[in-house]
């Protein structure tokens, strides 16, 4: 399988708060997770960072950022388009 780059921009297809984190989970709750669809037509999951439920609705476009997760570092998004 060779790597593929993909689309940096996306819109929210799903949003929801996880409340009661799983065992052994490295970020604190509450925290966002939401279904993207990229530009390129690929869905991933991710958390959001630095938005509350109440700002967020589907359709509203998010940008592709690296999340800190203890030692590690995983794939999430920030509202808004890049730039």
């Amino acid at each position: 399988m060779e790597p593929t780059a993909l689309s940096p921009t996306a819109r929210i297809r799903a949003v929801t708060q996880v409340e009661h984190p799983p065992p052994g989970a490295l970020i604190e709750v509450p925290y966002l997770v939401v279904m993207a669809d990229l530009a390129d037509g690929i869905t991933v999951l991710g958390q959001l960072t630095g938005a509350v439920l109440d700002e967020v609705a589907v359709g509203d476009k998010v940008t592709s950022v690296a999340v800190p997760v203890g030692d590690k570092v995983s794939y999430g998004f920030r509202l808004g388009p890049v730039g």
